[in-house]
């Protein structure tokens, strides 16, 4: 399937969190300069006849998009807490690094906290284990390849990974 260059510029903008410049979302997106231009001025279109809560603005030349003010205090309400924690997230990482690894190993490397981090990750679908023995040896699903948006060659997946670790 054929991603569009306004699909490819509208998830980079909304993913970014920050304004960028033509330069970025051209190289972002892989399309030519005149080509992220052109897909901005539709992605601007649709956010402005779709009349969402999303509005693309255009900041000391740089775009960005981001909810309209009117908005931000309903949304505000939801933001306040982040899907999983940083501390989780770090044991995700640390799971999909080095997996297979087993509970023990993953102690070793975060403490005693991991096992209220494999339980709520287990519980997402996002982790599941095997018994070897009495260990449980722990490894990534395919639901948290296809939620993250990640490969599932485990080296590219170790390469995008390294920088987080």
């Amino acid at each position: 399937m054929e991603i569009s260059d306004e699909a490819k510029v509208e998830a980079v903008l909304f993913t970014a969190g920050r304004p960028l410049s033509l330069e970025e979302i051209s190289k972002l997106t892989g399309a030519g300069k005149k080509r992220a231009e052109e897909a901005i001025k539709k992605v601007e279109s649709n956010l402005k006849e779709r009349s969402y809560a999303l509005e693309l603005d255009v900041i000391n030349g740089m775009y960005i998009i981001r909810l309209k003010p009117e908005i931000v205090d309903v949304a505000r309400k939801a933001s306040l807490k982040p899907f999983l924690s940083r501390s989780i997230m770090r044991t995700l990482t640390i799971v999909a690094f080095y997996q297979p690894v087993s509970s023990a190993d993953l102690v070793q490397r975060r403490g005693s906290l991991v096992y209220t981090h494999l339980k709520l990750l287990e519980k997402l679908g996002f982790i599941s284990y095997k018994r070897d023995g009495r260990k449980k040896i722990y490894e990534t699903t395919p639901y948290f390849y296809r939620f993250f948006g990640l490969p599932e060659d485990r080296q590219v997946l170790k390469e995008k990974l390294s920088s987080y670790l």
